[in-house]
Order: C-alpha cells, then sequence, then structure tokens
C-alpha cells in the first residue's frame, strides 16, 4: 500500500500540476505532520495515503476517494475493526462531501448498493483485453509450476523481447512426507505450516508458530520430506531451473525491503529484469513497460478457500492480472475448475458473469449483501476455561429470535485451542439485537475466564 501511495502521488502531481501531500508510514514522521497542517490550512488540495488518510482535514468542498473498495486490507484484522469504505460513506454523510469508490471489479454487497440504486455506478467503455487462455490444470503442475502452454508462451515472449509476469500464491509451500503422505501441521491450530526452502522454517499462519524444518517424518520417520504447492519461492526455483540465463526478480513480503522494491522498478522498466514473479500486489504497483505476458499460475488456492468470498477474491485478482497485462497481452490462467464462472466472466470480460451467479449464491444461502454477520472470538490462557465460555455464549444467543448461531469451532482444528469462534448472521438490526445479550460479558474483569472480541461484517474468515 505505500508503493502504491507512493505512485498514486507522483501520478496525481503530474496531472494537475501542484503539490500532493502524502499520509503513510512511508513518509517522515515530520513530513507527514507537515501535510496534516497544509490540509487542515487549506494551502494543500490533494492528498493521497493508507488509512491513515481515512479523518486527515479537508476544506469543503471535498471529494474523498476510495481505491480499490473491494480489497479486503482496507478492513485488516484487530482493533479497531472498521471498513475503509464505511468510514468513508460516513463521514462523507456528516460533513457533505461527495465520495467516489473505485474499483475494477466492486465488491459483492457495493455491487448489490448499486443494483438498489443506493450507489451510482459509473461504467466507462470496456478497456482493451488480453487474449485469455484458460488451461486445464487438473491431474497437472505436480512437478512444475509451469504447464507446456506457460512454458511455452513464456519461450515466445522473451524471443520477441518482451516481458513476463507470474502471479502466485502469497502463501508459501506446506511440507509432506512422500512415503506415508503425511502432512506438517500446527499442534495448535490443525493447519498446515507454510514452509520456506530459503529458510528452512515452518510457520502457522495463524498463530505465527515457528520451528525448524524437520528432515525426518514424525510419523513414519521417512527421509522423503518434500513441499507441495506453489508459492512464491518454489516458483521462482522452477522457473530459473527451467530459464537458467534470464533474468528473474521476486516480488513479495519475503524477498524485497522498500529499498530494494525502488530497486526492482527501476531494473523493470529498464528491461534488465525479464520475468518477475508476484503476489497479487504485484499488480498495484508495477508498470506494464514492456509486459507482454501475465501468467497466473493458479487461483485455487483461493476458490478453496472456506469462505463465501473465495470466489470474489479469486475473481479480483485474475480481473486484476488481466488489467496488467492489458490489450495485445496474452492471459494464461492454469487451473483445476477451468468451468467456474468467475474464471469465465475474466476470459468474456464479463462482469455480469460473475455478479449474478454470486448474488444468487449468496441469497439462497443468506450471506451478505442479504444477511448481516458477526464473529465472536473468544481466548483465554486455559483451553477448557474458553471452551466453556464459548459454550455458554452459544446458549446465550439461542434464547434470541431470528438469529443463525453456528456452534463454537476451534480457531484451526485442535480442540485444545486458546481461540474459539462463533459465527452468527442476523438482519440489518443484528448490532442491537446482540448487544443487550454480549454486554455483560464486557464487564467482567478479574475471574474471567477469558476475553470476548467482537467484530460485525468481518471480510476475513480464514
Amino acid at each position: 500500500e505505500i508503493e502504491a501511495a507512493r505512485a498514486w502521488g507522483a501520478r496525481l502531481e503530474s496531472r494537475f500540476g501542484e503539490p500532493v501531500v502524502r499520509l503513510d508510514s512511508g513518509s517522515p514522521d515530520r513530513d507527514r505532520w507537515r501535510a496534516w497542517m497544509a490540509l487542515a490550512r487549506g494551502s494543500a488540495r490533494v492528498a493521497v495515503g493508507t488509512r491513515s488518510a481515512l479523518l486527515a482535514p479537508v476544506q469543503p468542498p471535498a471529494t474523498l476517494v476510495l481505491l480499490d473498495e473491494h480489497d479486503s486490507t482496507h478492513k485488516p484484522p484487530g482493533h479497531p475493526r472498521i471498513h475503509s469504505r464505511d468510514v468513508v460513506l460516513e463521514r462523507a454523510r456528516l460533513e457533505k462531501h461527495s465520495v467516489i469508490l473505485t474499483s475494477a471489479t466492486p465488491s459483492v454487497e457495493s455491487w448489490w448498493q448499486a443494483e438498489r440504486g443506493r450507489l451510482i455506478r459509473a461504467e466507462g467503455s470496456p478497456g482493451a483485453w488480453p487474449a485469455v487462455t484458460v488451461v486445464d490444470a487438473r491431474g497437472r503442475l505436480k512437478s512444475s509450476p509451469l504447464s507446456p502452454s506457460l512454458h511455452r508462451a513464456i519461450t515466445e515472449t522473451l524471443a520477441a523481447d518482451g516481458q513476463v509476469g507470474l502471479v502466485v500464491n502469497r502463501i508459501s509451500s506446506v511440507l509432506a512426507c512422500g512415503e506415508c503422505g503425511f502432512l506438517l501441521r500446527c499442534p495448535d491450530c490443525g493447519i498446515p505450516l507454510a514452509h520456506s526452502r530459503v529458510r528452512r522454517e515452518c510457520a502457522c499462519r495463524l498463530c505465527g508458530r515457528l520451528e525448524q524444518a524437520p528432515d525426518t517424518c514424525a510419523h513414519c520417520l521417512g527421509r522423503r520430506l518434500a513441499p507441495l504447492g506453489w508459492g512464491a519461492e518454489r516458483v521462482e526455483q522452477a522457473v530459473r531451473q527451467a530459464f537458467p540465463r534470464l533474468t528473474v526478480a521476486r516480488y513479495d513480503g519475503e524477498a524485497l525491503t522498500p529499498s530494494r522494491t525502488r530497486l526492482l522498478f527501476r531494473q523493470w522498466e529498464d528491461q534488465a529484469v525479464r520475468l518477475v514473479i508476484g503476489t497479487r500486489q504485484v499488480l498495484k504497483v508495477l508498470p506494464r513497460a514492456r509486459l507482454k505476458l501475465v501468467g497466473v499460475v493458479t487461483p485455487d488456492h483461493l476458490l478453496r478457500l472456506p469462505d463465501f468470498r473465495a470466489g470474489e477474491r479469486a475473481f479480483a485478482l485474475l480481473w486484476g492480472a488481466a488489467e496488467w497485462a492489458g490489450g495485445g497481452g496474452k492471459l494464461i490462467i492454469q487451473t483445476q475448475h477451468p468451468e467456474h464462472y468467475a474464471i469465465q466472466a475474466v476470459a468474456s470480460q464479463q462482469l455480469d458473469g460473475f455478479y449474478k451467479p454470486e448474488l444468487k449464491f449468496r441469497a439462497e444461502l443468506g450471506y451478505p449483501p442479504f444477511r448481516r454477520l458477526c464473529l465472536l472470538t473468544l481466548r483465554g490462557r486455559e483451553s477448557a476455561r474458553v471452551r466453556a465460555l464459548a459454550d455458554e455464549c452459544r446458549r446465550e444467543l439461542d434464547h434470541l429470535r431470528g438469529l443463525t448461531v453456528f456452534p463454537p469451532t476451534p480457531y484451526g482444528q485442535s480442540a485444545q485451542a486458546l481461540r474459539w469462534r462463533i459465527m452468527i448472521k442476523g438482519e440489518s438490526d443484528l448490532p442491537e439485537q446482540l448487544r443487550p445479550t454480549l454486554a455483560p460479558l464486557f464487564d467482567q474483569r478479574r475471574g474471567s475466564p477469558g476475553v470476548v472480541e467482537v467484530e460485525m461484517d468481518p471480510v476475513e474468515l480464514v
């Protein structure tokens, strides 16, 4: 987000011909203080920033713009558990500002609001679209992340002096035993541990547990431990083996510091780097330059998430990849679900091809935007007491009418987990319904069996 703010600042200065102040942690504190005061005095009229800019002082009448309103980073985990879109809309209502929500793939909630006339959907003419190829990867990609189609396309693009971008999963591969099939999991959360070949570490993406990668299987004592899945690190290794003379760079949170990121920008624009491997952030920050081919190694990790927004996230990623490839370019999608409507909508450049079946699916099962969700997270130091607290909350909630209360589940898969979750479905008045029941839990101090955290309208369920 910081690199995107820097790019937007330069873009706006070039377009409007006046200084643009930045409000993000990539700027020194003193510069941010000066930017804040300049906005308050009216001497600065254009600002760009991350969530720290949500409440920046502006002189009315002002226009508030939320970029990529569909992006889940607008509501990061933890306090204060507010969505940037909600803040912008409420601020505009109170202060009489105008609001623009930008997105090539609006959130399903915003699309539905526009259909009901609560938002105005301003659509431009369709942009130039790449030639999209959907590769049926069922039974493939076990030994290499590059299907024959993608390997051939990379070879042809490089021969034509073009650049290549490969979009990969942000989660690393996992470690499995080639003899008994045992998958290395977190003992507390029960989910597979993400494996880093370079650091020889295994990490849990839920609780943060970190341990050295073992040499032998804990189940059968076999020595055929090997990574599964195609994270950025493994894809980079495979590409270097397939194209040993090619200059390759990797763009992900683990590979690049801010200074190395700026170096990559220069190398990419100068064509010193011909192929870049990156997570979804690469779509936002790297310019097209001489980009001629974009390959999505596999979006299946998104489609398989145990989250009703799985299709929406895969659709946004693939649409962004197509825009990055641009007209005259090529997009290759390798997937084991070639008929999924999210993939077909991108291939045909039809937004309705995604939103119509997605809204039908959510309406049938009562998911947002048709009903509201509340996620209760209960945590403590003793698993038995936390589980008892979760059961108590469930019993209290069962007395409320009109709600769908799901049974408590451990955060992960371990029955001894120190965190449990309860998902609740309700109507638009869900907060008012829950407040009298949950309020007594917040008054407990000493002797409390645990902590209850409440999040309305969660966007991240895994």
